[in-house]
């Protein structure tokens, strides 16, 4: 298989510590070579991925029915009180700060992520927040550009409100420019993200950016992909007028800019459609026997607890596909992989809000 051109943004120029300032893609409606970021802790590697190869590295089964309306509203627009800062800038490109909510489980694209240590959520300096679990990752885009801080009041800061199951996390971008608009361009943001409902919501403060157009725009949105950003497993991609913005869902890395930004006040709700896919309990990994593993057709389950009514069981690709799901009557169970490709395969089981999982490898 041919392989992907690929172009590193910040990797270090030679005779030079550091990293150079990262160069952004100037097209308007296609970035070639879209910024990502690794969950390594305190540091975040920009990579760039070509979009022309992706269509061909997606598996069949990729596409997936969309996971969020979007609707919008007016409100008044508040700072966030009381809120801690963040241990980056805006501007930083090298490093990221993780927010550890102790395997606390939010739902995103119907999928659960359990938020702690190199798992939880992490606060870029260019406007969004990425998310990990063991198999995909998720990237959500308040207003993300190659921002700067203006002044001393420019920071990042965050909050997290509620109680177990019922979390809101607020991160706050204040009073950021953008390196390659004017000087009078400035912004203030926030993303919410809500445990008990899994929805998302990017608020828009105070702000005027003339200089955004169709070299230096912004992006607003969401998308999931593995891990290794093969491909897009799903997009919401805020386009179109602002005042009354619509969905790119087309599974491929291009990616809209907005010219502008959407008046103060102004709060873009993305909402799940159906059921949020996620087990409310806490998740344990390797305390499931899976043999014989590597495996041909069958894998033997076993689980040394009592199985209570409810349990069910689920098997996933790594990109997080679900493949097969069963309800679970014992701990003792024969799985069926007959149908499903060689590669590795994540078993997970609930047994009435905990999640035991393992790996198995398909011969």
């Amino acid at each position: 298989m041919a392989m992907c051109p690929s172009r590193d943004f910040n990797a270090p120029e030679a005779g030079r510590r550091g990293p150079r300032r990262i160069q952004f893609v100037d097209e308007m409606h296609t970035m070639k070579g879209f910024i990502v970021r690794t969950h390594a802790r305190g540091r975040a590697v920009m990579r760039s991925i070509a979009a022309g190869c992706l269509l061909a590295l997606m598996p069949a089964g990729a596409m997936m029915a969309q996971s969020y309306s979007l609707g919008t509203e007016s409100g008044t627009y508040q700072d966030l009180q009381g809120g801690t800062r963040a241990s980056i800038e805006i501007g930083d490109s090298v490093h990221t700060h993780f927010i550890d909510l102790g395997g606390a489980a939010f739902s995103l694209f119907r999928r659960p992520y359990w938020l702690k240590d190199s798992m939880g959520i992490q606060i870029t300096g260019y406007g969004n927040l990425r998310i990990d679990n063991d198999t995909s990752l998720v990237i959500v885009d308040g207003i993300f550009g190659e921002l700067v801080s203006r002044d001393a009041s420019s920071g990042i800061s965050y909050v997290v409100e509620g109680g177990p199951g019922n979390l809101v996390v607020k991160v706050q971008w204040k009073n950021a420019g953008f390196r390659t608009g004017t000087a009078s361009d400035s912004a203030n943001f926030q993303v919410w993200l809500y445990q008990k409902t899994g929805v998302i919501e990017i608020r828009i403060g105070p702000g005027s950016a003339p200089g955004l157009g169709t070299t230096v725009g912004a992006w607003m949105g969401t998308f999931i992909s593995p891990q290794n950003f093969d491909y897009i497993i799903e997009k919401c991609w805020i386009v179109g007028d602002l005042s009354k913005p619509t969905f790119d869902v087309s599974h491929n890395f291009t990616f809209n800019r907005i010219k502008s930004l959407p008046a103060s006040g102004t709060i873009l709700r993305l909402t799940p459609r159906g059921s949020l896919g996620m087990p409310a309990a806490k998740k344990h990994s390797g305390m499931i026997d899976l043999s014989p593993n590597p495996t041909g057709d069958r894998v033997t389950l076993r689980i040394d607890r009592e199985v209570p009514p409810g349990a069910s069981l689920r098997v996933t690709d790594v990109a997080g596909h679900l493949v097969r799901e069963e309800a679970l009557r014992d701990g003792n169970r024969m799985i069926d992989l007959s149908a499903v490709p060689s590669g590795v395969y994540i078993v997970a089981v609930d047994l009435d809000g905990d999640i035991y999982s393992g790996k198995v490898i398909r011969r």
